[in-house]
């Protein structure tokens, strides 16, 4: 238990926040890796469980703010919220030269295809699990193998093993 919450959980969103005992083990993570706060914060944020978490933030958002829509509506509206990560991310490593045009031509037909589809590929949707899946799989292909700096020390499966204890 800890009197001041270490300064990578500062840095999260309140809905990111794991609970306290989950905490205490992930700063032992941390400091067992000898990893930087923000580089942990950031490796924290990229698991799937943590986006799901986001997933969930963004579709409670949204019924707030748009009471009358559907729940396929708000899926659609989180869906979207999340292409627009991707544009904003493809963008940004056209910029730092990370991606060369012909990869990022490929990352952008593939979400202009999500985007031409989001009524279909929501109204496939049992759940809005099966949507944040569908997410996660789509992380795994637009950000994929072309950014191993998400887990440079290889503990990301240790950090969603810790936050899958808390439920």
């Amino acid at each position: 238990m800890f009197f001041f919450k270490p300064r990578w959980v500062r840095t999260l969103p309140y809905y990111m926040r794991p609970g306290s005992s989950i905490i205490a083990k992930l700063e032992r993570l941390r400091k067992e890796v000898d990893i930087p706060n923000d580089m942990f914060a950031a490796q924290l944020a990229s698991s799937p469980i943590m986006t799901r978490r986001v997933q969930n933030n963004f579709l409670e958002n949204f019924r707030r703010q748009f009471p009358n829509s559907t729940e396929k509506e708000l899926w659609i509206m989180v869906l979207a919220s999340r292409v627009d990560t991707y544009k904003n991310k493809i963008l940004a490593d056209i910029s730092a030269g990370v991606l060369n045009s012909e990869s990022a031509k490929e990352k952008f037909d593939k979400l202009i295809s999500v985007v031409e589809e989001y009524e279909g590929i929501v109204g496939k949707m049992r759940s809005f699990e099966e949507l944040c899946d569908y997410i996660i799989s789509l992380d795994e292909e637009i950000v994929g193998e072309n950014y191993p700096g998400l887990d440079p020390l290889g503990i990301g499966s240790s950090i969603d093993r810790l936050l899958k204890e808390e439920g």
